[in-house]
This record gives C-alpha cells, structure tokens and sequence, in this order.
C-alpha cells in the first residue's frame, strides 16, 4: 500500500475523509486500499442524482480546489452549466485542495467527486477502467487523452501548450515534440472545445476537421458580483493569475521593475493587489505598493476587488483566451490589455477594455486611472455560464444521441 503523506493521515484521523467510502457519500477516496472495491462500479450505484438524465459525464481535472489558476476557473465552469443535466463525476487528482470546499461543491451542485491518489491518476490501467464506467469524458490534460481509450471524449482545448512554448524560446526540439503529442489527443478526440477563435484557425491548419471545432466564450456566473460596490475613491489595480505559469511570472516582473516605478510618479501611495498562487522568486518585489495575496476564497477575491479601481493583463506572451480577463469585467473593472492578451474580447475594445502593446501600457493605465471607461454590460450577458454551456451540453447531447 502506497504510504500516505502526513496531510491525509491527519484528515482521516478527524474523520474528514472516509478511505474506505460509502455508496452514498459524495466524495470518494480512491487509493490502494480501495480501488478494487471501487472498480465494482458500486460508488454509482445510488438514488443520488434520480432527478437527473441517464447521461453520465466524468470531468478528469489534475488541479488545484478551490480554483486557483485560469484553467481550472474554467474546469468549474463547465461544471456549474452541466451538472443541472448530466450524471456528472469529478475525477480529480490530488493536489493542493480543501476537502471541506470540495464536499460542499458536490453537495451545491449534486455530483459525485472522485479523489485519485496521484500513484494510481497517472495509472494508465487505473484511469482507463474508472472512465471506461461514464458515456462520456471531458478531459483537457493532453497526456492523459493520449494514455486511454474512450469512444466519446471531448477535449477543452485552453490553449496550445506548443505555441507558447515557441513564444517563450524553448527548444525548438521540445516545441515539437508537444506538438505531436497535442495533435495526436486532438485527433482522438469527438470535438474540441475551444474559447479562441485564432486556434480554431491554427488547428484547422494543422489539420483537425472543423466538424470537431466548437467554438465557445470564456464563461462566468455572474450572480457572485451582483453586491459588489467598486470603491470609486480607490486607485488600486488588480492582477490575477497562478504565478507559477510562465505568462503571469513575467507580467508580475514587469509589474514590480517597469510599471510600478512609473505609477507611483503620479500616484505614491498606489497598489497592485496580485491574487494567485505565488512562487517564492516573486515574492521579494512585496512592498508598500506591491501587495500578494496568493491563493483566496471567493469571498476574499471579491473583497480585493472592492478596493480597485482598474485592471491589468500585461502579458507579452499568451495564446487562448485568457480567462482573468471575463472575471475583471464581470467585476465591473475597466481593464487594460496587451494585444497578446486581446484574443476572445475584441467586442470590448473602447468598451471596458483599453488595449496597447507593452511599451505604452503604462501610458494607457494612466489614462484609465485619471478616466476610467465604462464596461459594456449587455455585451457580456453572451458570456453568461448558462448560454455558453448550454452550447456545450447541445454538442454532448447530439454525439450520444448519435450512437
């Protein structure tokens, strides 16, 4: 049997988690000791989610909970706009979450969360025999589309690891090699979810049908922000982002040596809240006008944001759509972009949104600070969680129906 880390024994000793699950629990622990038990298909075998379709969906998801990062942002939004429909699993591998936080998810949303331990998630048999129970999968970790078999897998596609990758100067050698692999998943896949329509054109080229392509927006419940009061004496400024992805490292290191230093000429007792997962490297650029939060609650983003003003993405690397960027106007804030970072919100340029390249961001992050736009709010009902999934769940539905 797999030792377990000191975390997890503790948790068990509070009867926090239950190693050896019931049939009727929400959360299941799938380590040595059970996953023979569980590969009898029992864990399903339930009146839990009666009130629902037969169709049954699991979400493989190797992340953070709660979300700290765009990706996984974006993996609970498919399934907050799916879960009303779909017999919906989570396969999630252990990382860095809170089992209280995940057992009241699955609760809200009525699904069934699957807790992998790391050993047996990158067990090709593992995996295979758990996802081989569902109708269909959504998975967006192209290694693992790779290492299983399944007739219905649907792929959301974030971005193109291999293009940033080229960006950012890799070898030439590695940028190759994940692109074969990328395309290798996405060939495999039933269709592809994409929230950018510039890799919809680059995969088309590459050679992926575009029957397979669906494209969608980045989406958001916006309930959450329907209290939130911007404080309209502030001159604050965001910046989320997991700082561990190479795009977000960068931009904070602009931040700290390049725009800071020109803000506080006019504005001395500015602040730049950054949200999100920080690495130990950034953190010497903390300061009276810099300020880390690191990973928070939803409750605690939404009080960070109550003290800004404006919000920034300089990233002078990106591909996709970049998903801070929905949040930033959904909280109402005006932002200002990069043109790399543009992709996916063209329809607010001049409406929520300023957008320069990297020499004249500070410029335009002055000028919004002194005259800040207004964000256009009947252009982001189209990026509500309820139309865009349910886009999504059309697409699902037509493949099953077709078998």
């Amino acid at each position: 049997m797999i030792d377990k880390p000191f975390w997890l024994r503790e948790m068990e000793s509070k009867n926090e988690i239950n190693p050896d699950w019931k049939a009727d629990s929400e959360l299941c622990l799938i380590n040595e000791a059970s996953k023979k038990d569980y590969l009898t298909f029992d864990f399903l075998k339930t009146d839990f989610q009666k009130n629902k379709t037969e169709r049954s969906l699991a979400i493989v998801w190797d992340g953070s909970f709660p979300p700290s990062d765009g990706a996984t942002f974006r993996t609970m939004s498919y399934i907050q706009g799916l879960a009303k429909h779909l017999d919906l699993t989570l396969v999630l591998a252990w990382r860095e979450w809170s089992n209280e936080a995940l057992q009241e998810m699955a609760r809200d949303y009525r699904i069934k969360v699957l807790l992998v331990d790391h050993n047996l998630y990158y067990n090709t048999n593992i995996l295979q025999e758990i996802l081989s129970k569902y109708e269909t999968v959504l998975i967006r970790d192209f290694e693992i589309i790779n290492a299983i078999s399944h007739p219905n897998i649907f792929v959301d596609c974030q971005e193109l690891r291999f293009k940033l990758l080229h960006q950012l100067g890799a070898d030439e050698a590695l940028v190759e090699d994940i692109k074969a692999k990328e395309l290798k998943a996405l060939n495999k896949a039933t269709k592809i979810f994409s929230i950018s329509r510039e890799e919809i054109g680059d995969l088309i080229g590459l050679g992926i049908p575009r029957a397979k392509l669906i494209p969608i927006h980045q989406a958001i419940d916006f309930t959450k922000f329907e209290r939130l009061k911007l404080d309209e004496t502030s001159n604050d400024i965001l910046f989320l982002g997991h700082l561990t992805y190479e795009p977000n490292h960068k931009a904070v290191e602009y931040i700290a040596e390049t725009l800071v230093p020109l803000l506080i000429e006019k504005y001395p007792k500015i602040v730049v809240h950054i949200v999100g997962f920080c690495p130990d490297d950034l953190k010497k650029y903390e300061n009276e006008n810099i300020k880390f939060y690191g990973s928070v609650s939803e409750e605690k983003l939404l009080e960070v944001v109550a003290t800004c003003k404006i919000a920034i993405a300089p990233l002078t690397h990106a591909v996709g759509q970049i998903c801070k960027v929905i949040t930033y106007l959904a909280s109402g804030l005006p932002t200002v972009l990069t043109t790399q970072a543009i992709t996916g919100y063209e329809n607010f340029i001049g409406q929520g949104i300023s957008v320069c390249n990297i020499d004249n961001f500070h410029t335009k992050v002055l000028l919004q600070l002194s005259n800040p736009m207004k964000v256009n709010k009947q252009e982001l009902k189209n990026y509500e969680i309820g139309v865009v999934y349910g886009k999504v769940l059309a697409e699902i539905q037509q493949v099953l129906e077709g078998e």
